[in-house]
């Protein structure tokens, strides 16, 4: 079994021409071109797309693709879905596979649940989601077990724990009171361990936000701090003298969007940001992360 990775296609699927890409040649189905990330090829359901999805198809290799940035969700999501080795995929085309993100789990007899969300705690979540559930099917509501299964497979929740750009990592996280950076703690151990962190943030000035930063801080290169936008803010300024207490480099910024441009700088290519302190903050990030690309 060979496996070739490759970057974003951006539906661009010229590289994988037998000009380009001379070793498919020798290749089978059992034989895997992973494109990682900004796949493009399903976006608003035109002929084009239909013309290449079919020639991708038609290649002896079997094209897998892991979902970017740049992605019609609303058309991935409505395409059907499998169990593939051991994970779960939606299938494009018969060998043309998108590779679902999140955790693969079994709860209360049910087997291979699929949650796009990543951590424990959301398995937590998902249970008392699925207990519920059941409960309803008892009291005679008409929720199938398909149901169930498509409705996890397509939760979203914008702003924990989701990665908004890849070059670098960014992850945003709007985690403010300890049982969530608890869980933000947790998932920078399981997911990102002896990465060095980048961390951008700004928090309002009534929270606790003394408890936000212990557990983070030694996962911490550097930290940038910003003011979110709301009159209980505290300042850029006054949240970096705190932070420097944890005996990081710290630098306050004047508006949000100098906090991703530096963040973003200093991470480098290959490096991670880390944005979380206040749910006020994200918005202005997510905004400011798009004008950079």
């Amino acid at each position: 079994m060979a496996i070739y990775i490759t970057g974003d296609t951006h539906g661009d699927f010229q590289r994988f021409g037998s000009k380009y890409f001379p070793q498919q040649k020798e290749m089978s189905r059992e034989d895997y071109v992973v494109i990682a990330g900004d796949f493009g090829g399903l976006w608003d359901g035109s002929q084009k797309d239909q013309y290449w999805l079919d020639w991708l198809n038609k290649k002896p290799f079997t094209t897998l693709f892991v979902d970017g940035n740049h992605e019609n969700f609303d058309l991935l999501n409505t395409l059907p879905e499998k169990e593939w080795n051991g994970g779960r995929v939606h299938v494009v085309r018969e060998h043309v596979l998108h590779l679902m993100r999140g955790q693969v789990f079994d709860f209360g007899g049910r087997e291979n649940l699929h949650l796009p969300l990543l951590g424990k705690h959301q398995l937590h979540n998902a249970a008392v989601a699925l207990t519920t559930l059941d409960v309803l099917q008892k009291r005679s509501w008409n929720i199938t077990e398909d149901d169930i299964r498509q409705g996890l497979s397509r939760v979203m929740w914008p702003g924990r724990f989701q990665i908004i750009r890849r070059d670098p990592l960014f992850l945003i996280d709007g985690g403010h009171n300890p049982q969530c950076i608890q869980a933000l703690a947790q998932n920078i151990a399981d997911y990102l361990p002896n990465r060095p962190l980048t961390v951008l943030t700004g928090v309002l000035s009534d929270k606790d936000y003394h408890c936000m930063y212990r557990s983070v801080a030694n996962h911490a290169v550097e930290f940038i701090t910003v003011t979110p936008d709301n009159p209980r803010a505290l300042t850029a300024q006054e949240l970096a003298k705190y932070l420097v207490s944890f005996g990081k480099p710290v630098t306050p910024c004047d508006t949000v969007a100098d906090g991703v441009r530096l963040a973003i700088d200093h991470a480098g290519k290959d490096g991670t940001v880390l944005c979380y302190g206040s749910l006020y903050l994200l918005g202005d990030v997510i905004n400011a992360v798009e004008e950079t690309k």
